[in-house]
């Protein structure tokens, strides 16, 4: 309803035709995408309408033909409903024309217009504050010239690109270096259709990934691997260990343990339940199975290479310029192979598992322990060790739909009765929230935003920063073909047509008023001669 047409956009005109052709007399019930209004007259709306802006929530028609129903159920002499709508597909389900044969349907249109849309954004590689950002667009129409990309931080122009379409998709690609998180906008030069022009984003401030190791066996190459800026490593000794510790973390490994208590196990599944990861280490005499994890029970002495990588997984992802074939194998002595398949990170040469993912926990098939394995000399250990850490944190996403509901964890030191808010220089709400030891997890349910960026605050401190954009199934130019019905291209077409029929009915009356009279005059004519 957003598309130009002859006297402003499609909404914009309807509405002005509705002013225009409602009899001032008449009362009737108005329902519109976000509000309803019952028994009025056009004196008491006129405002309401002049003042109807594009709305977030997409058209049901079914949803609409249930309220319009429910208003004059119990009204015999009220038939009519209209439906005024461009009837936009937003999915591939059929229309269930059937509901629609007693409803008076205006399809209003407008000509073709090319509409470019910026559909999603993400990061696709990081090396410390470098980073690359793609962006994906689409197109209602195929097109022939290259358009410009815009990102902006802060108000302020930082890169811009240009793209050429193929099969209406595109890609822009962005390099920035930034010394503090990413606030702004993307933003494409159009002369064509505004809406769907710009995509808010935001990125969240990069935490410290925090990591237990519950260790059997020496911690020195974890105290290595996770020595830098990034991550705070508590190491101890199972015998040591502080149950209270495990609710804080992100990331707890688990280094070469031969069982588990059935305290250790029920705070496992605690912190798991919570969205914590966990890396499984065997000892070479683990047989336990435990979480639900497929168990570790098959035992073969003898030595195995590590030969293949599965590229696909997301451990990998930005780790590798080119598939390898040709590289140096690690190689265990002894392994403890899961009792079913399982899907693999890495395999032998028989294709069986050294590192796989199981029900949220990495899991190696054998001892790290340098008697059985080389695994901690390879370069593949710095990789692997560094994606468990940083895949443990709640991956950060660069925006969030207005009319969709999400869980959205926010990292904070948790005090007594705070709370989190989400505001900008025009408005400040509450969502609901719920908070655990070192986080606060807000839900999105029946927050009214509009698209744009938000300031998340803490205690009344700002945390961070969050964006919001309205859905994009807008940009589907697709529409609905609705010939086998009696349809209208207008409201004043439909007004014309409304009006000849109450002329029409107040004629039937007249002639019905006449034929009666008549009928009365010759009964007494009638009676007189007799």
């Amino acid at each position: 309803m957003q598309r130009e047409a002859a006297n402003g956009s499609l909404l914009q005109q309807s509405v002005q035709q509705l002013i225009e052709t409602i009899p001032s007399s008449k009362s009737f019930n108005l329902i519109t995408n976000d509000s309803e209004f019952k028994n009025v007259t056009l004196k008491e709306v006129k405002n309401n309408l002049l003042d109807l802006n594009y709305s977030k929530k997409s058209f049901d028609i079914n949803q609409a033909l249930l309220k319009a129903n429910s208003l004059f159920s119990d009204k015999k002499n009220v038939k009519d409903i209209i439906l005024i709508s461009d009837f936009q597909k937003l999915n591939e389900e059929p229309l269930d024309t059937s509901k629609l044969s007693s409803v008076r349907i205006i399809q209003v249109n407008a000509p073709d217009k090319i509409n470019i849309a910026i559909d999603s954004a993400f990061i696709f590689k990081e090396t410390g504050i470098n980073k690359e950002l793609k962006v994906l667009l689409s197109s209602s129409s195929p097109m022939e010239n290259a358009i410009s990309v815009a990102l902006n931080h802060k108000g302020k122009l930082i890169a811009k690109t240009s793209v050429e379409f193929e099969n209406k998709k595109a890609i822009a690609q962005f390099n920035y270096t930034l010394g503090e998180p990413l606030t702004g906008q993307l933003n494409i030069q159009s002369n064509d259709l505004e809406f769907d022009n710009t995509l808010y984003i935001s990125e969240q401030e990069k935490q410290r990934v925090n990591i237990l190791a519950i260790n059997n066996e020496k911690d020195d190459f974890l105290k290595k691997l996770y020595k830098g800026d990034e991550f705070n490593l508590t190491s101890v000794n199972l015998n040591q260990l502080n149950y209270n510790l495990i609710p804080d973390q992100n990331l707890i490994i688990l280094n070469e343990l031969d069982d588990f208590s059935s305290e250790l196990e029920s705070a496992l599944r605690r912190f798991k339940s919570n969205g914590g990861k966990l890396v499984l280490i065997p000892s070479s005499e683990m047989r336990t199975a435990f979480l639900g994890i497929t168990p570790l029970s098959q035992q073969v002495n003898s030595d195995k290479k590590i030969t293949n990588i599965n590229f696909e997984h997301p451990l990998f992802k930005g780790v590798f310029n080119k598939r390898v074939s040709n590289f140096q194998y690690p190689t265990v002595s002894k392994v403890i192979l899961p009792s079913k398949p399982v899907p693999s990170i890495l395999t032998y040469e028989d294709n069986s598992s050294f590192l796989h993912e199981d029900n949220g926990t990495y899991i190696f098939t054998s001892s790290l322990n340098e008697s059985i394995s080389n695994f901690k000399s390879s370069p593949l250990i710095v990789p692997i060790f560094y994606n468990f850490a940083i895949s443990s944190l709640s991956p950060g996403r660069l925006f969030y739909k207005t009319n969709q509901s999400d869980k959205i964890t926010i990292p904070v030191n948790v005090k007594q009765d705070e709370i989190v808010t989400i505001s900008n220089q025009e408005i400040e709400v509450i969502p609901l929230q719920k908070a655990f030891n070192n986080k606060v997890e807000i839900q999105t349910d029946g927050i009214d935003l509009s698209a744009g960026n938000y300031t998340l605050s803490y205690s009344g401190v700002a945390v961070g920063n969050i964006s919001f954009n309205d859905d994009r199934l807008e940009n589907k130019q697709s529409f609905y073909e609705l010939q086998s019905l009696d349809t209208y291209s207008s409201v004043k077409d439909l007004m014309s047509q409304l009006s000849s029929e109450e002329n029409i009915t107040s004629l039937w009356q007249w002639f019905v008023c006449g034929a009666l009279l008549f009928l009365l005059l010759e009964t007494l004519i009638l009676k007189y001669l007799k």
